[in-house]
Formats: structure tokens, sequence, C-alpha cells
């Protein structure tokens, strides 16, 4: 990306979708990206029995080696705080708690942008 102004110019390099210049230089100073790691997902472990929470069953289409397709149903339990993660043997389970698995995320995806 380049920009030159009248009072100003900006060299860098932007991420679609990101408003800002990720690494650049504006001729005085220049500026880079060391680390873009956010820690956005959280496990969470549920005193509620496993039985406390929905279940719901997906078809997952799985490619066979040598062609065509198996249909495997999954069963997903899922809790207020995202997925979870089920043992049997035990009496609690571990949800999976992130901003991608919340409505607000689905909602924002299926927003018509135009």
């Amino acid at each position: 990306m380049y920009r030159q102004g009248k009072n100003i110019t900006l060299s860098g390099l932007t991420l679609p979708g990101l408003p800002a210049t990720v690494v650049g230089s504006n001729g005085s100073i220049a500026w880079g990206l060391t680390n873009a790691y956010a820690s956005t997902f959280d496990f969470i472990r549920t005193k509620e029995p496993i039985t406390h929470w929905t279940v719901h069953q997906e078809m997952i289409k799985v490619r066979k080696l040598l062609g065509g397709y198996d249909t495997v149903e999954l069963n997903i339990t899922v809790s207020p705080f995202g997925a979870c993660g089920v043992d049997p043997g035990r009496k609690f389970s571990h949800a999976l708690s992130s901003p991608v698995t919340t409505s607000h995320f689905t909602e924002f995806l299926i927003l018509k942008r135009d």
C-alpha cells in the first residue's frame, strides 16, 4: 500500500478488512507487527452432568480414499458456554468458550454487506 498526501506519505502492508497499516513507514517512523495472537479460547469445567446439556446431531460427509463419500453421524453436546468435550467416565464436562462460538459472531457473519 502506498499513499501520498499533502502532509504525509505512508507506505506499508495492510490486512484485508483491517482499516490500518500493520507494517509500514511514514517517512520518519517505521513500525512492524511482532505478534498477532489473541487468546480468545477458554476451557470451562462445568459442574453439571453432561446429560444436563443439549445434544444435536450433525451429518458429516467424509471422503473415501478411493473416491466417494461416507456419511458419519456426529453428536454435538452444547452448553451455554459452548461445545462440550465429554468424558463418559466422569460426572463433569469441559466446554470450549470462544467469541466465534457465540450467536453474536454468527449473526455478524450473516449480516448483509453491500
